[in-house]
């Protein structure tokens, strides 16, 4: 059984041990939201939600070794996977620095799928992206090997993988982002693959001022048994828009995609976003996000549901 397997409260104790190095740090995420869906024109209801809730634990045992836990507080912490953790356990790991500045994570750790969409956080997101971003499992247990060097970084990680019909292979995969004028164009390219399916991923950031836009392509693509072809499960294209000036940032995101479910997607939301104290600490937020899907079945069937979302988040 090729597993990467890591005790969390291995790397628990581990963290009780570090008072030599000085106490952890620990930061309480928080989401609340008030959101009206309509699927299909009928109204599916109106409902406080909070979709997020984590606790974020970060610490040294020396100078050049540190660990980070992280939990969700609205998931489930008990062990559902082969690896050992639950899906309330977003990050359990170890991370070693060498003087090189090349830096090695062992544990629970993110998995940099696709592009730069995947880096959103949950709290930050208000609409579904790529077909891929939605249904991934971006937490891992894995072995992860980070490069900084110019502005660039470069990382390569092999993980276990959570597809049910193959679980049994471990993922390999690497990302590169590149960092050209000051900051202000970054692409980045990725690519990930186990034994019969990959994942490839380009993307362009562009930073001017208080403007920042993203573009993504994402394809990901699986072996037909039945043609000996690759079939691609995604197909999608992403652009972000976001804008911040002063305490307030308005930001447009929009993805059309097809795939084997789906032969027609599309996906956008609207929100604008206030922070009362000019950072990340609190934020109000409100946004409107609409799906539009046709399915590649026998009668294309039709799918539309929009979403209205009036919430905060707090960070603390």
């Amino acid at each position: 059984m090729k597993k990467i397997n890591v005790l969390v409260t291995g790397l628990a104790l581990i963290a009780s041990g570090s008072a030599v190095a000085g106490m952890p740090t620990i930061k309480t995420q928080i989401r609340g939201d008030l959101i009206r869906s309509d699927v299909e024109g009928a109204n599916e209801g109106t409902s406080f939600q909070v979709p997020y809730m984590r606790f974020d634990i970060k610490g040294k045992i020396t100078n050049d070794l540190s660990y980070r836990l992280k939990f969700r507080l609205n998931k489930t912490l008990a062990q559902e996977d082969d690896d050992g953790t639950g899906k309330g356990v977003d990050y359990a790991y170890i991370q070693k620095k060498f003087d090189n500045g090349l830096k090695v994570k062992l544990g629970k750790q993110y998995i940099n799928l696709g592009g730069y969409e995947s880096i959103f956080s949950s709290r930050d997101t208000y609409s579904q992206g790529s077909l891929t971003w939605e249904n991934a499992s971006f937490y891992r247990n894995a072995v992860g090997v980070f490069y900084n060097m110019g502005g660039h970084s470069f990382n390569l990680q092999v993980a276990n993988n959570k597809e049910e019909d193959r679980s049994e292979n471990l993922l390999y995969g690497a990302q590169a982002i590149l960092s050209f004028v000051d900051g202000m164009i970054n692409p980045l390219v990725s690519y990930h693959a186990d034994t019969t399916h990959n994942d490839i991923a380009v993307g362009l950031q562009v930073k001017a001022s208080a403007l920042t836009v993203e573009v993504d392509r994402v394809i990901t693509q699986h072996d037909d048994t039945d043609t000996g072809a690759k079939v691609d499960d995604d197909n999608s294209s992403t652009v972000f828009v976001k804008y911040k000036q002063g305490k307030w940032s308005p930001q447009l995101r929009y993805t059309v995609a097809d795939g084997e479910v789906y032969k027609d997607f599309d996906s956008y939301h609207a929100a604008l976003e206030y922070y009362p104290y000019g950072n990340s600490s609190l934020r109000y937020h409100v946004a409107y996000a609409k799906v539009d899907n046709i399915k590649d079945d026998a009668t294309s069937t039709k799918e539309e549901s929009k979403t209205l979302t009036v919430g905060f988040a707090l960070s603390f």
